[in-house]
């Protein structure tokens, strides 16, 4: 298949881009023989932005790169270099691994006289196997059977080069490997699973009509592939634990669909391997049928994850914040597993329908999980706050005030601090929000429409119930009013009454005062009365 009219314009705009880039930095490239490889060629011809460009080079060496002003990066084995931007220009390089050896580390790199096309075959995925060799003056005939020509207006001639069939692949939503490679790597498992996540795309594109590749037809992992990856994934237990956690947290990032990456390393096998108790939960019940007929404890966190990325989506929550919130989803039942266990397990003969004490139960099985697939102290730390608070939290406008502050205060993070060490009020009432509305409940339950709405998944006589996250944030934001402007709080946070709170007293007298006053001693009743009085008031006239 050739690059559509669009695709074509795409692939010359981003060929356009590259040159600019080798012409504007300090590095001599007028004579190097320079390809533009990967990712950038791909989110091209798909219509998506271009943010990092990577080259390839050929006919070069360590050294003669060296020469021409690029320097290595550190704890690169491999001959990659980069500029003066830091963009990575890498020699073209071959891989092999032993048999007899495990992980990445054990990959045997070789660069000496190696093509362009020998480096494009031990990539992974034959959508990231695509190039555009880039060339000033002159333009030689390239020797392939899959090359488009090019001519960027002002730049000579580029030559796209596909010889693994990445644009039908691309075209189609087909996630294939290019060779049997692609074992080598036991991380392009999790890749592969991101992919499928990220992007989306029609079976039905025309050669003239790019704008069908925008629709939300899911990509697909091919079964060939499947089968790869399914020999590969015990060795993911061998990997970098902070590689690992790098491709969940750009999985959870990207994903228009995060439940794609979690459903493709299901079916290969890469989630038993990676966080077993999930894996398990798609036989553990995730509750009594008429509140949750969804089925099973791995599909409702898949609901659960769904609404909040729904949630993120709408309200323009990105990067850490939505890896954070869409973690907690994946994790908070877990706990359910651990409980069904306890009580004799799936195939006693009465399986449990009920998991008393889940929430605490899931705290450690969060942590980790978080830790196995080498995610962030602050993420795993969100993740089991999420599993022990997450039943708690739909009490909160009822709990007791001073219960209430502090919690409040113990989760709410310090000014400036762009990444909290455990999960802040807002996320624990996103995860209410989604637990509540993640499952299929019978209509039978809900007292009038407006309690529930209607799912395309949803068995017959069941829906999504609605969740009235308005009382939780009105609530909230009382408390913490109260925390700034009540004056029995601040009395509260001292422990001396109201007559000696306006007093200025010396450290030395504060022992004395309080012991020798009895509402200083008992603050707690008086105060409780004033923060509830406030917060009736506030609660019948919000404003």
């Amino acid at each position: 298949m050739k690059p559509t009219t669009q695709q074509l314009d795409n692939l010359k705009q981003v060929a356009g881009q590259a040159k600019r880039h080798l012409s504007q930095i300090s590095e001599e490239t007028d004579d190097l023989t320079v390809y533009l490889v990967g990712g950038a060629i791909r989110d091209a011809l798909l219509g998506e932005p271009v943010n990092d460009l990577d080259f390839v080079v050929t006919g070069e060496t360590a050294e003669s790169m060296l020469d021409r002003g690029f320097e290595n990066i550190e704890a690169s084995s491999y001959g990659v270099l980069h500029d003066e931007t830091h963009a990575e220009f890498a020699l073209a390089r071959t891989e092999t691994k032993p048999d007899d050896e495990y992980g990445y580390k054990s990959i045997e790199t070789h660069t000496d006289g190696v093509k362009i096309d020998e480096d494009l075959a031990r990539r992974d995925l034959t959508i990231n196997a695509m190039a555009i060799k880039l060339t000033h003056g002159r333009p030689k005939r390239i020797k392939h059977d899959k090359t488009e020509s090019l001519r960027p207006d002002g730049w000579g001639e580029v030559v796209f080069i596909d010889l693994f069939d990445g644009l039908d692949d691309l075209n189609s939503g087909t996630i294939r490997h290019v060779s049997e490679a692609f074992n080598e790597d036991p991380i392009r498992v999790m890749r592969a699973a991101r992919y499928a996540a990220r992007f989306e795309t029609s079976p039905n594109a025309t050669v003239d009509d790019v704008s069908n590749l925008l629709t939300s037809t899911p990509f697909t992992v091919d079964e060939e592939t499947k089968r790869l990856m399914g020999t590969v994934a015990p060795e993911l237990n061998r990997m970098s634990r902070e590689r690992v956690g790098m491709e969940v947290i750009k999985a959870m990032k990207q994903a228009k669909n995060p439940e794609r990456f979690w459903g493709v390393l299901r079916d290969t096998g890469a989630l038993a391997v990676l966080a077993p108790k999930l894996d398990r939960g798609m036989i553990v019940p995730s509750g009594r049928d008429k509140h949750h007929s969804e089925g099973n404890v791995y599909k409702h966190s898949m609901l659960v994850m769904q609404e909040m990325h729904k949630y993120c989506e709408n309200e323009d929550i990105t990067g850490i914040d939505r890896v954070r919130r869409l973690m907690m989803a994946v994790v908070h039942d877990l706990g359910k597993v651990i409980s069904a266990d306890d009580q004799g397990g799936l195939w006693s003969s009465e399986p449990p329908e009920s998991f008393p004490g889940h929430a605490k139960m899931g705290k450690s099985a969060a942590k980790s999980m978080g830790e196995t697939l080498g995610l962030p102290v602050h993420i795993t730390n969100a993740m089991s706050d999420g599993c022990e608070y997450h039943m708690k939290i739909h009490d909160l406008p009822w709990w007791d005030p001073h219960k209430a502050i502090e919690f409040i205060e113990d989760h709410d993070p310090e000014p400036d601090v762009d990444t909290p060490y455990m999960a802040t009020i807002e996320e624990l009432i996103d995860l209410a929000r989604a637990d509540h509305q993640g499952r299929f409940q019978h209509l039978k339950v809900f007292d009038s429409e407006d309690e529930y709405q209607m799912h395309e998944d949803a068995p017959e006589g069941t829906a999504q119930p609605i969740f009235d996250a308005d009382r939780y944030l009105s609530y909230i934001e009382n408390v913490r009013t109260v925390i700034k402007e009540v004056d029995g709080y601040e009395i509260l946070r001292r422990g001396t009454c109201e007559e000696h709170s306006t007093e200025t007293i010396e450290n030395e007298e504060l022992a004395e005062t309080l012991s020798s006053c009895e509402d200083c001693r008992t603050p707690g009743e008086w105060v409780g009365d004033k923060l509830q009085n406030e917060r009736r008031k506030r609660m019948t006239n919000p404003n």
